[in-house]
């Protein structure tokens, strides 16, 4: 009987323990000691492509007259556009909007209509920057009366991140290896990392003009590249 009681009590410590290990209770792992290190990599690259808004604002008395008025102004800007080099795939309507125009009739003490705005914008696209003043210019003379957000970028920039990712990478791991020395530790396996990238961040030429005027001095600038890694590291 005792034998029983006895083979009893280890059957439910087992199945105890078991119970324990599976739910995730008070199963006791020793914990590693991790070192975690950063390290960013930044690069400047010369951007390959412009992109530059254009639009056409109008106004007239009807919807119809604004809406013609304005779409044949843009065709005329899109055909001298193709006619300076640019292809169909770098024109991009980007708004199309017609608005009422209102005004104050303060003796009857309402607003009344008084006609019909049209707003119409094109991004357009520009790939050889020698060509950036004389596209402005073309625009304006064409129908153009307003020029916006005149932007550098690098249109292909994965080749450019992959190769600030490995020194990013390569920085990090020198100075875990500084620090492992200087603190008299070993470091073991990665055991974690985490990549950040603050994007590219385009060059902006701040361009905003009227029709008229001179034509601008462009600077392409340069933009910059940027890639913080972490590398987390097992203390042995």
């Amino acid at each position: 009987m005792k034998a029983l009681k006895v083979f009893g009590a280890i059957f439910l410590l087992v199945a105890v323990l078991s119970f324990n290990a599976a739910s995730g209770q008070n199963v006791s792992v020793e914990p590693k000691h991790t070192i975690a290190v950063s390290a960013t990599s930044t690069i400047y690259v010369e951007p390959d492509l412009a992109t530059i808004t254009f639009s056409v604002v109008n106004e007239a008395q009807t919807a119809s007259k604004a809406m013609d008025e304005n779409v044949k102004r843009m065709n005329a800007v899109i055909s001298r556009l193709k006619q300076l080099g640019v292809e169909d795939k770098d024109l991009k309507t980007t708004n199309f909007n017609i608005s009422l125009r209102y005004e104050q009739d303060n003796a009857m003490r309402k607003r009344v209509l008084i006609g019909y705005q049209m707003y119409q914008s094109l991004l357009v696209k520009i790939r050889n920057f020698q060509k950036i003043a004389d596209i402005i210019d073309g625009a304006l003379d064409a129908g153009v009366n307003q020029v916006s957000n005149l932007v550098f970028m690098v249109e292909n920039p994965e080749d450019v991140q992959k190769q600030a990712r490995i020194q990013a990478i390569e920085k990090a791991k020198v100075k875990a290896q500084e620090l492992a020395d200087k603190l008299g530790i070993q470091l073991g396996r990665v055991v974690g990392f985490n990549e950040n990238s603050s994007g590219l961040r385009p060059f902006n030429a701040r361009a905003g003009m009227e029709a008229a005027g001179a034509s601008p001095q462009i600077e392409s600038g340069e933009n910059e590249i940027a890639i913080t890694v972490m590398i987390i590291y097992e203390i042995e």
